[in-house]
């Protein structure tokens, strides 16, 4: 991800009720910061449901309903060798 230009030095939560902005510019960098933020995140929730969903899994095989709280254990991989979680299930 490449960004270009130098984002503005503002305090983060400035959407505080007691602050008032005024410059209709300051305003409009502002909403475009969140809106900005906002997409990112959505595509980082994508790319993980995405990556997570073309693993290879061989699930247990117990009444596991979606949106149950489960522990994983994944093997193979130096780092991330052992048990995970919580995780939630999305799928079966």
């Amino acid at each position: 991800m490449r960004v270009f230009g130098k984002q503005m030095n503002v305090v983060a939560g400035i959407e505080h009720e007691s602050v008032t902005i005024t410059d209709p510019w300051v305003k409009k960098q502002m909403n475009e910061i969140q809106q900005v933020k906002t997409a990112y995140l959505q595509s980082e929730a994508d790319e993980r449901i995405a990556a997570a969903m073309r693993r290879k899994a061989d699930p247990y095989q117990a009444p596991i309903s979606i949106g149950t709280d489960v522990m994983y254990y994944r093997d193979g991989q130096k780092n991330h060798k052992g048990w995970h979680g919580p995780g939630k299930v999305i799928d079966r």
